[in-house]
């Protein structure tokens, strides 16, 4: 795996709020895996990915790391014929410390796709000739809602979470679903 980075302020000396990172990268797998055109294996596949972070518009004071931003990654697998989902993304918005009195919570909103290989989908549709209940993976879209609230000087955290998934595991057999969340963080 190769990665390569930009920081956008956010050093020892930058005044400005406007924080943000940008990377690229690749990656290979070097195991042997199922080829979905045929029983053969192959050895290894790759693909590239791009990710960022950007505060859009600061609150507070310098320092205070406060705002609301954006957010966001693209994976493309370069085999379709061995990665079953080889163009994955997220995207989002996110806002922390709207409130004066809550300066570190956290809200955002987001969404994430994954489309799954044609060369999957076309393998599938084979095995289904056979056995009608095999299901033909498509894409599945998750949007999610959250809001993380912060307790004791951050060492605990709470926080709800909202998703709706709109093709749960591809297939379209399964109906979209809203899925309701609560985590609990303690950090000793």
């Amino acid at each position: 795996m190769g990665e390569v980075g930009y920081q956008i302020n956010g050093l020892p000396g930058d005044n400005s709020q406007l924080l943000g990172n940008y990377k690229l990268g690749a990656w290979y797998d070097g195991s042997r895996l199922t080829n979905f055109g045929s029983s053969a294996t192959t050895l290894g596949s790759w693909g590239v990915y791009g990710l960022f972070d950007q505060v859009l518009v600061p609150f507070g004071s310098p320092g205070s790391n406060r705002g609301l931003g954006v957010f966001g990654s693209v994976i493309y697998g370069l085999d379709p014929q061995v990665q079953q989902m080889p163009f994955f993304f997220n995207a989002g918005v996110e806002a922390r410390g709207i409130f004066d009195s809550r300066p570190v919570d956290e809200l955002a909103l987001g969404v994430v796709y994954g489309h799954f290989s044609d060369d999957l989908q076309q393998a599938q549709e084979v095995e289904q000739l056979i056995n009608p209940a095999v299901g033909i993976r498509k894409y599945e879209t998750a949007i999610e809602l959250t809001y993380r609230l912060y307790f004791d000087k951050s060492a605990v955290f709470l926080q709800p979470d909202l998703q709706y998934i709109i093709g749960p595991g591809g297939t379209g057999r399964i109906p979209n679903a809203l899925v309701v969340g609560l985590q609990l963080g303690v950090n000793f």
